[in-house]
């Protein structure tokens, strides 16, 4: 008879097995700092090993020569409710007033659409749980609320 089929070594195992999970969750959590957590840099321990730094790679921060840009499409004239044009009176330089109408020369409007959403208001629903008497027993019965 070898000790895994004996009955007292099978008896002992389950105790032993529940006392190394218990062991097993603290000594994870002594292994815990700042580079395998969310631990913050400052609750590393002084003997503890420095946080690993980046390695610069020379390319500048944002996007890279060649990157395609996500920018936000013009909507249709169709689609937007309300115009609002500036039109400058004077001349930043020398202060003429300028023209109201649009010369042949002058380049197209800059333009920016902003797409607003209606202010939304809050629905407040009450539930009401009545409750009636019977009239033949007086037993009161109360309506539940969802």
């Amino acid at each position: 008879m070898d000790g895994t089929t004996c009955e007292g070594y099978r008896r002992l195992q389950a105790p032993i097995a529940q006392l190394e999970g218990i062991i097993r969750e603290p000594q994870a959590r002594l292994k815990q700092d700042a580079t395998n957590s969310s631990l913050p840099p400052s609750a590393n321990p002084p003997q503890g090993r420095k946080p690993v730094q980046q390695t610069k790679t020379g390319r500048k921060r944002g996007a890279q020569p060649g990157h395609y840009a996500h920018l936000r499409e013009r909507l249709p004239p169709e689609q937007v409710q309300q115009i609002i044009a500036f039109i400058p009176r004077k001349c930043h330089d020398c202060g003429a007033t300028l023209p109201e109408a649009a010369g042949p020369n002058n380049p197209e409007p800059s333009w920016g659409q902003y797409v607003e959403l209606p202010p939304m208001a809050a629905v407040v629903t009450e539930y009401q749980g009545h409750a009636r008497t019977c009239r033949h027993c007086g037993s009161v019965t109360q309506a539940g609320n969802p």
